[in-house]
């Protein structure tokens, strides 16, 4: 990046919260462009008393920077939504009878040891009140 004299900074995107600004900064760091983060109204505050705030966040850029940082941010995503085809709907069926066999196993152990168990304590504590 070239160091000019006139410090002017261009207003590239506004986003909602810290993390987004945090992402947004990182990913133009790695391309060598220096971000300013300015909290809108009283957002500074907001963040720091309740840890977010509902104002969001404004991310400068150099002026001489702005068509690159454009650039930047709408060639890479930074989220990405799953599509439809990414969504699984159903359950594989071996992974299906591997978990119904894990969650029987688990509630005979309940069955057969725990509560057995609280019955002998519970009835204990009867015998020696009474």
């Amino acid at each position: 990046m070239k160091k000019t004299q006139n410090n002017h900074e261009a207003l590239l995107t506004t986003v909602g919260n810290t993390f987004e600004a945090d992402n947004m900064a990182a990913l133009l760091s790695t391309e060598g462009i220096p971000i300013l983060k300015k909290h809108r109204g009283t957002g500074g505050y907001l963040e720091i008393y309740m840890g977010t705030s509902m104002y969001g966040i404004d991310i400068y850029v150099p002026l001489e920077c702005l068509d690159q940082a454009k650039e930047i941010i709408t060639a890479t995503p930074i989220y990405e939504f799953p599509n439809e085809d990414t969504i699984v709907d159903e359950i594989e069926p071996e992974v299906e009878s591997a978990y119904i066999k894990r969650s029987r196993r688990k509630i005979w152990f309940i069955l057969l040891f725990l509560v057995p168990g609280f019955f002998w304590i519970a009835l204990y504590i009867a015998l020696k009140l009474f």
